[in-house]
């Protein structure tokens, strides 16, 4: 009787517990138009920051134009806007070592360590995902243990065990996965090469060849901010309820 009232209290938490998680999640979803905003308006800063440095590049072209068909539909209003931003003529006598220095190894440093921050993260969690999920196995072989030497009354407090450590050691996993964070990491390291590159392509007194490269980078940088608007435009989208 002992044990079947325990489990029913455990039962009853665990009920409370998972609406209460179910609510959360929903309240989450109605705040998706904040999170919209948030994701739009971040693309729109880098947007304009790019067509900045073109301007300072001495190019004038549309970067609103070179977002891919495919980026479009969400990015419609933010290329409005850096189509206003377009009325102002390019600098006269373009800076490119200005742009070097405030842009490209700017953005070098910003992805090199954006990167290393975020495969430290993506490695302690799945360190800590493990741990929950072989704890639960113990807890398993713990309870078997207990059961033949009949120490009925240690077994509430193990299922405990069996129960909310695998549940946490898949939270933690979901959770990696519904952040994009592997995604994420995988493209700073990408984006953190090519800035990379650029600089050691980089040419003293070639300036034909650096705007070629700084025109390269737009394109990148552009395409990259649509990109993670979009992976990042549906998150709340795909959590569970």
């Amino acid at each position: 009787g002992y044990i079947f009232l325990n489990s029913f209290y455990l039962l009853i938490g665990y009920f409370i517990a998972y609406v209460l998680l179910t609510y959360l999640f929903k309240v989450r979803n109605l705040s998706h138009s904040y999170h919209e905003s948030y994701v739009e308006y971040r693309s729109l800063a880098e947007g304009l920051r790019v067509e900045f440095f073109l301007r300072l590049a001495g190019v004038h072209e549309d970067s609103a134009d070179r977002y891919l068909r495919k980026h479009r539909q969400h990015l419609q209003w933010i290329r409005e806007v850096m189509r206003s931003a377009n009325i102002f003529d390019p600098q006269s006598r373009p800076d490119l070592e200005s742009i070097k220095k405030y842009w490209i190894e700017g953005q070098y440093e910003y992805y090199r360590n954006s990167s290393r921050k975020n495969k430290i993260r993506v490695k302690r969690l799945k360190v800590i995902s493990a741990i929950f999920f072989f704890g639960g196995i113990a807890s398993i072989l713990g309870a078997i243990i207990l059961t033949v030497l009949h120490l009925y009354d240690a077994i509430s407090s193990t299922i405990i065990l069996i129960i909310t450590l695998p549940a946490l050691a898949g939270l933690i996993e979901t959770y990696i996965s519904r952040s994009t964070l592997q995604e994420t990491g995988e493209e700073y390291s990408r984006m953190e090469n090519m800035y990379e590159n650029a600089i050691k392509l980089w040419k003293e007194n070639d300036d034909a060849s650096n705007a070629q490269i700084i025109m390269e980078l737009a394109k990148e940088a552009l395409r990259e901010n649509a990109d993670w608007l979009l992976l990042h435009y549906q998150i709340p989208e795909k959590i569970p309820l």
